[in-house]
């Protein structure tokens, strides 16, 4: 190759992302140069390390197609504290993909799921009692309580993951 125009390239190494704590964040970390040839685009077998006092040092960059983001989850967990089971329906906003899972009497469940904002329904499956207090459905989503009154639906906006759920019956007085 004597009388070829050469440039230095980088060398794409087999795992060439960087990391932190153990994921991606997004950049390429090139630790060799490679010569080649610019009419051919064919190397030379000439190497030199990629380090910053090179005149063709190359700094890390960002290509998010070769070293991808992680993607960011969250956690809905539920907590059924009720003799009855539970139905959580949930769905991200702006989607028509619903999901409904089925929590047990006095059990609980926990899934990961993608950021976004989420649309929460919970259904509590029970009867009121005929006579006597009154009973009352109680559900905490990330801090916010609705209670219902001899009733078992509760309705949520705009949640954000993780998302929370406590369901518990509380009761009162006959008025």
């Amino acid at each position: 190759m004597s009388g070829a125009v050469t440039s230095w390239r980088g060398q794409v190494p087999l795992d060439p992302c960087v990391k932190v704590d153990g994921a991606n964040n997004g950049y390429i970390h090139i630790i060799t140069l490679e010569q080649f040839a610019i009419d051919t685009g064919i190397v030379t077998g000439i190497t030199k390390p990629n380090v910053p006092s090179d005149i063709n040092y190359i700094p890390d960059y960002v290509s998010t197609n070769t070293c991808p983001l992680p993607v960011v989850t969250g956690t809905l967990y539920a907590r059924n504290n009720t003799n009855r089971p539970m139905v959580v329906s949930f769905f991200i906003e702006g989607t028509t993909d619903y999901q409904n899972r089925d929590v047990n009497s006095s059990a609980s469940i926990s899934e990961n799921l993608p950021p976004g904002l989420y649309d929460v329904t919970i259904r509590a499956e029970f009867t009121p009692p005929v006579n006597g207090p009154t009973l009352h459905m109680q559900c905490n989503i990330n801090g916010v309580t609705k209670i219902t009154n001899n009733g078992s639906l509760f309705h949520f906006e705009n949640v954000t993951v993780p998302i929370d759920i406590s369901v518990m019956p509380t009761t009162s007085p006959t008025n």
